[in-house]
């Protein structure tokens, strides 16, 4: 392969796409539907150059001419919707070549279409996806409060990406695209099974002025994005937010706050049982309880009705009250300790489970130990 590929960045003809056909032959690498999975391969090949020292040609590189010319002229210029695999694949696979921003995949239902001229063909390609739940620069320009956001953000979405393809040049077209989107996505996302988006917004990179978006009616925040991705802590590029309102009255639609009922509470019913689960009392509250706030009233129930020595509680329950109460009562409370924010207890705690597990401790019915509610929730990180 390093001898196929050796000088490819000056061979005639030579573009990305028909490099990434190299290791799918040779190693079968294919679809379910068994072309190659040139799209995956696409997005490996520069991991694979770089290990090879080999120069890929410039994406675009190997395209026979140029599109320069006015609106008028590319023939009708369309929207198609992007709806098998094989093509998303693809569309990923052009994204991530030619986008500055690169591509990656968002959650959730998207909106996805090929930018096609009856002249000259394929354009580009715009794509939508569910919004983010916070981004600062967009929640301030909107307006809106936290119970607000929680109950209309899937009202807006998001242009995840949008490319016109580095070989065409034809003015106004950029605008022209955008406001052909826009005008198609309420009604489109609506039938997919969404709601009806009443706001779109994008991010544009700092090398962009946002013309385009400008042009088609679209409005810069004030603020940039912080820079630092959702679950990352290393700083990137810090972007352009761009909004475009789809409805006349999206602003007090969005910021309206539903009302809250407190008629009708969610309920919850906690129970008492002995061994083999048999129930012995139980006690309806409302949802917003904690479990330790129930104890006391469950034990004083149950001990009218049965006579027991123990009781025997999860973490939840470890509070000094319930200590006391299980006490005056004559009972012993075996209730697991909860550290909370005891680092001294926590350490201690997980030097216990680590001994427990080396000496191969095992539980009533003769299986391992679980870990405890702390463990599960990283106060007590296990080892091993």
């Amino acid at each position: 392969m390093r001898a196929r590929w050796s000088g490819c960045e000056t061979q005639p003809g030579a573009t990305r796409s028909s490099l990434a056909r190299d290791p799918c032959d040779p190693s079968g690498w294919r679809e379910r539907s068994g072309a190659r999975a040139e799209a995956s391969a696409r997005k490996l090949l520069p991991r694979l150059a770089a290990r090879l020292s080999i120069i890929l040609p410039a994406p675009g590189a190997a395209i026979a001419r140029e599109i320069r010319c006015t609106l008028e002229e590319p023939g009708t210029v369309r929207l198609v919707p992007v709806e098998d695999q094989a093509s998303r694949r693809r569309r990923e696979a052009m994204i991530a070549a030619w986008n500055s921003l690169g591509w990656a995949r968002s959650p959730g239902r998207q909106a996805c279409y090929w930018i096609e001229s009856s002249c000259h063909g394929l354009l580009g390609g715009i794509g939508f996806a569910p919004a983010s739940w916070h981004q600062k620069a967009r929640d301030r320009w909107i307006g809106w409060c936290d119970d607000a956001r929680v109950a209309h953000l899937d009202e807006i979405v998001c242009n995840q990406r949008y490319l016109l393809c580095p070989w065409v040049h034809v003015p106004n077209l950029a605008s022209h695209v955008l406001a052909m989107a826009t005008a198609l996505l309420a009604d489109d996302w609506e039938a997919a099974g969404g709601c009806r988006p009443l706001l779109v917004y994008t991010y544009v990179a700092p090398e962009h002025a946002g013309s385009c978006h400008a042009a088609a009616g679209w409005e810069r925040c004030d603020e940039l994005t912080s820079g630092v991705p959702p679950g990352q802590t290393q700083p990137g590029r810090r972007l352009a937010v761009w909004m475009k309102p789809l409805a006349a009255d999206w602003k007090p639609r969005l910021c309206a706050v539903p009302a809250r009922s407190i008629e009708a509470p969610p309920t919850v019913y906690l129970a008492d049982s002995a061994d083999g689960g048999i129930p012995i009392g139980c006690l309806l509250t409302s949802a917003s309880l904690h479990d330790s706030q129930a104890a006391i009233p469950l034990a004083t129930q149950t001990g009218q009705r049965v006579t027991y020595l123990y009781e025997l509680m999860d973490a939840a329950y470890d509070a000094k009250q319930v200590h006391e109460f299980s006490k005056s009562m004559g009972h012993v409370a075996i209730i697991d300790p909860n550290p909370r924010r005891d680092a001294a207890l926590k350490e201690a705690l997980r030097q216990d489970a680590k001994a427990q597990r080396a000496l191969n401790y095992r539980d009533a019915t003769g299986g391992p130990l679980r870990r405890t509610h702390q463990q599960r929730e990283g106060e007590c990180p296990s080892e091993g």
